[in-house]
């Protein structure tokens, strides 16, 4: 599976999980320690639009380890509502997609360093992935990965997972017989079995009474 082939199964794949998402599921805890699941779509948002500015531009200037301040993007002609996470997730899905398929730099500057076209959305497919699962499981309507977005992303382990600390928990035991999207997951420091559990009960004022165990960073 080539890079763009990739990163739209990833941003398909995330968009049927954002689908699933009202204003009251905001509040939800997610596999991600101290994010619910609005502030995790907004980080989702802002790694889209870091994507895109990089797919654009052929250069990306960002900290990896930071929380974007997500500015709303709006597309031509305005419409939605881009101050609700799932807007803005579904606005930068639209400006990423547009970039990916109307620039072709075949070499991108990353903070200083020239980093392949193909090897960076890998990057992004795999990042859109894991957080479209997180959505998922924060809505108690856990969907694997697909294995032929899986497979390829799990290729890409070696080159793309050097460090940990700050990006992703330590991997997560998963049995022999586990699928490709449950291997992923596994590796990046999510529970596989998190996406068969019910989502939690809601406590008085809309917010969840129980928490997910944390299985991993961003």
């Amino acid at each position: 599976m080539d890079g763009p082939v990739m990163l739209a199964s990833a941003v398909s794949y995330a968009l049927k999980a954002a689908a699933l998402v009202g204003p009251a599921d905001l509040p939800r805890p997610t596999p991600c320690p101290d994010w619910d699941l609005g502030l995790l779509l907004r980080h989702l948002s802002g790694s889209m639009a870091d994507l895109e500015e990089a797919i654009a531009t052929g250069r990306l200037d960002a900290d990896p380890y930071a929380v974007p301040h997500v500015t709303p993007f709006v597309l031509p002609g305005g419409g939605g509502n881009p101050g609700n996470p799932v807007e803005l997730v579904r606005d930068r899905a639209a400006g990423l997609l547009y970039a990916m398929f109307t620039t072709a730099e075949p070499v991108i500057e990353v903070s200083g360093l020239p980093v392949p076209r193909e090897l960076l959305m890998g990057a992004g497919a795999m990042e859109i992935a894991v957080h479209g699962w997180d959505t998922y499981v924060a809505c108690g309507r856990g969907r694997v990965v697909p294995p032929a977005l899986a497979r390829p992303l799990i290729r890409l382990f070696p080159r793309l997972i050097t460090v940990r600390q700050g990006l992703f928990g330590n991997p997560v035991a998963a049995p022999p017989c586990a699928s490709p999207g449950d291997q992923l997951v596994a590796y990046l420091g999510r529970d596989p079995g998190a996406r068969h559990q019910r989502p939690p009960p809601r406590a008085p004022g809309g917010l969840p009474a129980l928490t997910l165990p944390p299985a991993a960073l961003r």
